[in-house]
Parts: C-alpha cells; sequence; structure tokens
C-alpha cells in the first residue's frame, strides 16, 4: 500500500501540476512541498484543506480522503465523470446543454465542480439513457470496475436509483451539494 506521501504525489500528478503549483496552492513553500512528498515532514490541516477546496482549471480538486487513507471518496471525480458521459454520448457542451434545457454556462459549470448536480437534472439524465450507477459511485451498470458483473447490494444500488424516492434524492443531493463545496 502506497504511503501518505505517495498518494499526495500522486494527487498533484493527477492534477497537472509541478510542485511549485501544488505548493503555491496549499499555502507552503515549495520546499516543503517537496518534504511533504519524500515523507520528511507532515502537512497540516491548512494544507490540507487549501489543497482539498482548490480547483484547477479543469475544475479538479485533490482527494484529501484519499490521500490521507488511500480510498477515494465515493463520489470523487463526480463532475469528471459527468464529462466522460458526455463524450460517450457524442455531445459537445452546447448539445448537452440543450438537451438538458440548460445554459452552456451552466453546463459548464456543473461540469467543473462549481454547480451541484440536482435531482432534477439526474432524473433528465436518467431518462435519456445515461448511467446513474456510473456518474454517482463510478460503476458501469452492470458491471464492477474490474469488469466483473454486479453482484448483492452493489447490483441492487445501481438498479433503486431509476426508482428513487424523493427522500432517497434529497439525501443524494445533499451529498452532492457537500461534495461540490
Amino acid at each position: 500500500m502506497k504511503t501518505i506521501f505517495e498518494r499526495l504525489k500522486e494527487e498533484r500528478n493527477r492534477l497537472g501540476l509541478n510542485q511549485s503549483e501544488f505548493a503555491a496552492i496549499g499555502g507552503v513553500q515549495k520546499g516543503a512541498q517537496i518534504n511533504y512528498e519524500q515523507g520528511k515532514r507532515n502537512p497540516d490541516s491548512d494544507y490540507l484543506s487549501a489543497i482539498a477546496a482548490a480547483k484547477t482549471k479543469d475544475g479538479k480538486s485533490a482527494d484529501v480522503q484519499y490521500i490521507l487513507t488511500g480510498e477515494r471518496h465515493p463520489f470523487f471525480g463526480l463532475h469528471e465523470r459527468l464529462q466522460d458521459e458526455r463524450d460517450l454520448h457524442k455531445l459537445t457542451v452546447a448539445q448537452a446543454a440543450e438537451r438538458f434545457g440548460l445554459a452552456k454556462l451552466d453546463w459548464i459549470a456543473i461540469e467543473h465542480g462549481q454547480v451541484p448536480i440536482t435531482r432534477e437534472l439526474l432524473a433528465k439524465l436518467s431518462a435519456h439513457g445515461w448511467d446513474l450507477g456510473y456518474l454517482l459511485v463510478g460503476i458501469r451498470q452492470g458491471m464492477m470496475a474490474a469488469g466483473e458483473p454486479l453482484k448483492g447490494r452493489e447490483a441492487d444500488l445501481v438498479g433503486k436509483l431509476k426508482h428513487a424516492t424523493d427522500a432517497d434524492w434529497a439525501a443524494i443531493k445533499h451529498i452532492a451539494n457537500l461534495i461540490a463545496r
């Protein structure tokens, strides 16, 4: 299993930032960033909060849960997966916005994580055949990440998304709002 320091470097690289850029986001000098990545120093909570809150030009941010625990947050990458799904449906940003009744700038804000995905938009996406299981939890409908069929609770969860109650959607919306912050 990778160390916190290795995962920190991995996140920086995933975001496409060099050590100076990532250090600036975290409010530290490049030397501190180097020390963090080499395991010579531990990042403090201010640094971790700053890298979690900051967004790159393409709307990505560091997954601090992953850095600390090695486990990705279940909704991590929601907005990136929305872009993937749009690409899968061969839609431009303008086409997606029009199809779902949004202004182009609103769609861009959603894809970049600046605006949460609403229950209404999720319902429209589902009605147009978009894979909600993939969008919400990163699992393609009927398949596990490693290509194995879904079983048990995972299959039930993905299947139930299409029949979620108002209370279920309220919980999903609440979680999506928290993540979008």
